[in-house]
């Protein structure tokens, strides 16, 4: 299975806690995503996406994920999302499908914009330590 990372999936350390020592063989693939923007949940260091149709979201795209690691994400990411099957483009300008974790609701409008950068530098370590407190047997549990 084939799975599109735009938050906090994109940083290794997460992909490690939330899938454990398979996440070591998974190797991503830049990609975009068109027709959504990432925008920060209220309340929360992590995105989700919004509907745009003039958008597009840079993210990475993992194969090999198994029904065993598929399990992992759907626990970390939770009830509020569901999977759903889009297209997504590789750097070299192919499609690809892939899933992706959106919201089961519409996010509120005039979501402000995620930085991955800034959200390194400003919340991955309690973001982490979050992990490590809500499923310490799993290293997940939502986001």
């Amino acid at each position: 299975m084939r799975y599109f990372f735009y938050g906090t999936l994109l940083d290794p350390d997460v992909r490690r806690a939330v899938l454990g020592r398979p996440a070591h063989a998974l190797r991503g693939r830049h990609a975009v995503l068109d027709g959504y923007r990432r925008v920060t949940v209220p309340e929360k260091s992590y995105p989700t996406l919004a509907a745009d149709a003039g958008g597009a979201v840079a993210g990475l795209v993992f194969g090999g994920i198994t029904p065993a690691l598929a399990r992992r994400l759907n626990v970390f990411e939770g009830t509020a999302y569901r999977i759903a099957c889009c297209h997504v483009r590789l750097e070299d300008g192919a499609v690809v499908s892939a899933r992706v974790f959106v919201p089961r609701l519409r996010p509120p409008s005039g979501g402000r914009p995620w930085d991955y950068e800034g959200w390194k530098k400003k919340a991955k370590r309690r973001f982490l330590a979050g992990l490590d407190r809500e499923r310490p047997e799993a290293g997940a549990g939502g986001r």
